[in-house]
């Protein structure tokens, strides 16, 4: 998980309880699914500014970029995936925008 996760992993306890164990079981089965989405794997980046052209972010994940989403942007702007040319992955997201004049974006990457 991303350094600043909002997902703590789940921690099991050692009982002797066949009904504790249960639930443990039912409830780490649950999390399982829930720490394996990609999406919950990343942070938000807010006011992120770009200017026309490329733009080279840095994520912050401290891994390989696996995808990011806009969630909010100042005002109508085309902005274009550039990974597949991006040799830092690890630290770097680069995007293509169309504005122009420099915008402020928000990003969540995972």
């Amino acid at each position: 998980m991303a350094s600043k996760s909002f997902i703590s992993p789940f921690v099991r306890k050692t009982t002797a309880d066949d009904s504790i164990e249960g639930v443990q079981n039912s409830l780490e089965n649950s999390f399982r699914s829930v720490e394996a989405c990609p999406l919950l794997d990343g942070h938000l980046l807010e006011q992120v500014e770009i200017s026309q052209g490329d733009n080279e972010i840095a994520h912050k994940l401290g891994r390989e970029l696996k995808g990011w989403i806009l969630t909010r942007q100042d005002f109508d702007t085309i902005i274009i995936d550039k990974q597949d040319d991006n040799n830092h992955s690890d630290k770097m997201l680069v995007l293509n925008s169309s504005a122009s004049g420099t915008t402020f974006i928000d990003l969540w990457v995972f």
